[in-house]
């Protein structure tokens, strides 16, 4: 029988619980296809360190590779079609073995004027694009009047692509390494010895495990698979939504393969330049506009009132500040009424709140557990955390299917990112995160960053740009005007960078334009309008919500999950230890 004890290490460990999406069953129907390796005519893999090549020369076909053969997933997702597909582990080298990656498609619905298929990638990185697309097919179908066939694919070391699995399941992951999600950020220099210690041996650990395979997960090689995906799927360009680390994949393909852009639309855009620098200058840079969003938070709840908000009229920010100077001064928040009782400490308080900062859908819930919180009960955060797994029993959560969402993030943004430095270094470069937040980026900087100090690989090849490369086609740029991790700042530089490309503003809180509880009706009819007809929106178009935090929740018309689009995964993409 699992122990309260080990049921709180592992409320607050469940960085390796992100809930593994539908596509674990779904490869169990599909046909197999196989790619030719990358021509010669292709621009080459880029060795880390070598000048990168920014444009192809012949765009693959579908007489050049297999095509993808699809067959019904059954009865698991009605109406939808299975598939794994043969890609090269190392496009630079034609006799590697072959990888399998796994896919989906909702086929589309006015077959007389279907346009081909529109690829997706949730972000991450580590997000499934199979459960993506399961979530969220039928409302991109009608989003996009059922012109596309809506296509997702899980990318090399995600969920069923030849994953990157640094534990053997879920309870070798929470009680081999507990304090990964405990004390996130050290406040001495004996916890920071245990820490870096401690994220050593889960690096290593990956090391061991997947070392033939951890080379070759980065953006590039995932770039080069949705080429030939592309082609394999008849498509002589691509049509694509990318939404978070998605729109770091899409500028890597836009630059490896300008000629093949029919339509990207990039969705909270990344900084590419900061991406590929190094962890601790991405993080920096993603994370500027996350106080203003927390801001946000507070200043929404006030106008909203104490109907709509429980903080309202409280002074909701020395709310706070007083839950954080009691945990520091007496310890970790008692939560003895939770569904697992346990305890909710500084980390944890920290962390769930910039994951709900994603969408704020959750927001009166977040305020509703913070005033609880102010008078010394955690429970009300610490269910919080554990949302979505009411139904399940203690001893249920251990036996969960493994989830490898952490270590998938981990593998891809430490191959894609440069020298991150070495672990003892890491106090002072958690503090540079902190200019940008003083108190998600120490967090983040620990929480995600340090890994790649100790990250026992290097990639293949990774695409470090030029990164204004002139697509066949204009790519769409959405930036929304307070997102936690992606800021509008970086869509404003993307835009500057890419010639043609036209960015829509958001004006919005939340993670991109699709946050739950922020969705408009003007952005998602720009985003239809470039997707199904390439019109790009008027120049200096500002598309506003169609409601505001605190507002009833909207009804089924808007056919919005409380994280925004079902299957999408707006969990941190550099996030919060706790994510629901």
């Amino acid at each position: 029988m699992t122990t309260p004890s080990t049921l709180a290490r592992w409320a607050r460990a469940r960085t390796v619980l992100v809930m593994a999406a539908a596509s674990s069953l779904l490869v169990t129907t599909a046909a197999t296809g196989t790619a030719a390796p990358a021509s010669s005519s292709e621009p080459a893999a880029t060795p880390v360190g070598a000048a990168p090549v920014a444009a192809a020369a012949a765009a693959p076909t579908a007489a050049d590779v297999d095509a993808v053969t699809w067959a019904p997933c059954g009865e698991a997702v009605p109406g939808f079609d299975c598939a794994t597909y043969e890609v090269p582990l190392d496009h630079a080298d034609p006799g590697s073995p072959g990888l399998q990656l796994a896919l989906v498609r909702l086929p589309a619905t006015d077959t007389e004027n279907r346009i081909g298929s529109l690829f997706l990638n949730p972000g991450g990185p580590g997000g499934s694009g199979v459960g993506f697309a399961v979530g969220a097919g039928e409302q991109l179908n009608q989003l996009t009047q059922g012109r596309f066939d809506v296509v997702g694919f899980d990318p090399r070391g995600v969920n069923a692509s030849a994953p990157v699995r640094c534990f053997a399941s879920t309870a070798e992951a929470v009680l081999a390494l507990p304090e990964l999600g405990i004390d996130v950020v050290p406040d001495s220099p004996d916890e920071v010895v245990e820490r870096t210690a401690t994220t050593a041996a889960y690096t290593d650990l990956c090391g061991q495990r997947n070392a033939d395979l951890l080379p070759y997960v980065s953006t590039e090689a995932v770039a080069r698979d949705l080429d030939l995906l592309r082609a394999a799927v008849g498509d002589e360009q691509l049509t694509y939504y990318g939404i978070s680390y998605g729109t770091m994949l899409g500028q890597t393909y836009a630059n490896l393969f300008p000629d093949r852009v029919r339509a990207l639309a990039l969705d909270g855009v990344i900084d590419p330049v900061e991406y590929t620098a190094d962890v601790t200058t991405f993080l920096r840079g993603s994370l500027v506009d996350a106080d203003q969003t927390f801001e946000e938070f507070f200043d929404t709840c006030e106008a909203a009132g104490p109907e709509r908000c429980a903080l309202a009229g409280k002074d909701g920010r020395a709310v706070a500040r007083g839950i954080l100077e009691t945990i520091r001064r007496d310890g970790p928040l008692p939560a003895l009424g939770a569904r697992i009782p346990g305890t909710v400490g500084e980390d944890d308080l920290v962390g769930l709140v910039f994951n709900l900062l994603y969408s704020p859908a959750t927001w009166p819930a977040l305020a509703q557990a913070l005033d609880v919180a102010s008078t010394g009960d955690g429970s009300a955060l610490l269910d919080l955390a554990l949302v979505g797994t009411e139904d399940l029993s203690p001893d249920e959560l251990l036996d969960l299917p493994y989830s490898n969402a952490r270590d998938a993030l981990t593998a891809t943004l430490c191959n894609d990112t440069g020298d991150d430095g070495a672990a003892a270094d890491w106090p002072a470069a958690a503090q540079r995160t902190a200019l940008a937040s003083g108190l998600f980026g120490p967090y983040n900087s620990w929480a995600i960053g340090l890994p790649c100090a100790t990250w026992p690989a290097e990639a293949a090849s990774r695409y470090t740009g030029p990164w204004d490369a002139q697509t066949a086609n204009p790519v769409l740029l959405i930036g929304t005007t307070a997102d936690p991790i992606t800021p509008l700042t970086s869509a404003e530089t993307v835009a500057a960078l890419l010639p043609g490309s036209r960015l829509l503003v958001h004006d919005g809180l939340g993670h991109t334009s699709i946050a739950a509880g922020q969705t408009s009706t003007c952005s998602l009819a720009a985003l239809r309008g470039y997707l199904v007809e390439q019109r790009l929106p008027a120049e200096g178009t500002v598309c506003q919500p169609d409601s505001a935090p605190f507002d009833p929740a909207p009804g089924p018309a808007e056919g919005m999950s409380p994280r925004g689009m079902p299957g999408v995964d707006v969990g941190p993409l550099v996030g919060a230890t706790i994510r629901g």
